[in-house]
């Protein structure tokens, strides 16, 4: 079940990503479990709209490359649980950001690291 959840939403960002030509990168819509490896590049969609809680879960790997932004709805979250990944290494040029759809404060749920681990690495 999982793995079809990852595969929809990763079909999904794929449709998405093909809006019109010369539109420049279109927005997408993310949500779900992840339990694969994904990537997240702003070449494909920048911003990424988070419509509902994202859950990166023991194997998932969630990697966001540089520039990538993740653009939360409201009461929404980024939620790594167990052994999943999440991956965002950006640069002084590249930032990645997360936010809210809204500026103000409190209106998403933030980035949520639960290890079952003795420390993290």
């Amino acid at each position: 079940m999982k793995t079809h959840t990852a595969l929809l939403a990763l079909a999904l960002l794929a449709l998405a990503a093909c809006g019109p030509s010369g539109g420049g990168p279109s927005a997408c819509n993310l949500g779900g479990t992840i339990d694969s490896e994904v990537t997240l590049s702003p070449d494909t969609c920048n911003p990424y709209h988070v419509t509902e809680d994202l859950f990166v879960e023991e194997p998932g790997k969630l990697t966001l490359e540089p520039g990538t932004t993740l653009e939360f709805a409201q009461d929404t979250g980024l939620y790594v649980s167990g052994h999943g990944a999440l991956v965002a290494v950006g640069t002084a040029a590249d930032k990645i950001l997360f936010t809210g759809a809204s500026k103000t404060r409190g209106y998403w749920n933030g980035v949520v690291f639960q290890s079952f681990a003795n420390s993290f690495d």
